[in-house]
């Protein structure tokens, strides 16, 4: 199977995970949009995360290089700095491990600004796209 071939069935597994979620929105451009550097990715993905002396997990509904959006219950203090350890099904590198910052709550959720986009992230984001 070639590198395409492969590329175009782990977009078709993921828009089939979105499309089985119910009530999951596939709009990948929030409201405030205009300051988004990165075009963010729809996926749905288990995220591990600690702030402080607190452990959650919870899924992350979109990602770009930048940042991700965080679907979870409690809002979080904007400024407050997390850390993620996450990885895509299918992808056999090691889980990425980075350090964010809480952007905004949101109905639903939280945005999150990578502070430093290591080349883990960074290959694993290429994976998606």
């Amino acid at each position: 199977m070639t590198d395409s071939m492969q590329k175009q069935n782990r977009l078709r597994v993921g828009s089939n995970v979105i499309e089985l979620v119910p009530g999951i929105s596939t709009s990948t451009q929030p409201r405030s949009s205009h300051r988004r550097k990165a075009a963010r990715k729809p996926c749905f993905v288990a995220v591990d995360y600690a702030a402080e002396d607190r452990v959650f997990r919870d899924f992350i509904f979109n990602i770009s290089a930048g940042g991700a959006f965080i679907e979870t219950r409690g809002p979080m203090t904007v400024g407050e700095k997390v850390t993620l350890a996450f990885s895509f099904p299918n992808y056999e590198e090691e889980p990425v491990k980075i350090v964010a910052e809480v952007a905004r709550n949101a109905p639903g959720g939280i945005g999150v600004k990578f502070k430093s986009a290591n080349k883990s992230l960074k290959k694993m984001i290429e994976f998606l796209l």
